[in-house]
């Protein structure tokens, strides 16, 4: 019995080690490339209202740069 509760807590280790390094990758890589498109105002769903969700500033042109 003392095997089967070992493996079992040596499988959740490893699996919980590679979700948390397979998360890190993919919150990395979409924040570098996720937001490449420039767009100046956008407007979603059926609101009247527009909301800016970028404006191109020295600021962003480095952090794109960056990445």
């Amino acid at each position: 019995m003392s095997q089967v509760e070992n493996s079992r807590r040596e499988f959740l280790k490893s699996a919980t080690k590679t979700t948390v390094v397979a998360a890190a990758v993919g919150v990395s890589m979409a924040g570098c490339m996720g937001g490449r498109t420039v767009t100046d105002n956008l407007t979603r769903g059926k609101s009247s209202k527009q909301e800016t969700l970028y404006q191109k500033t020295a600021a962003w042109d480095m952090y794109y740069k960056s990445c």
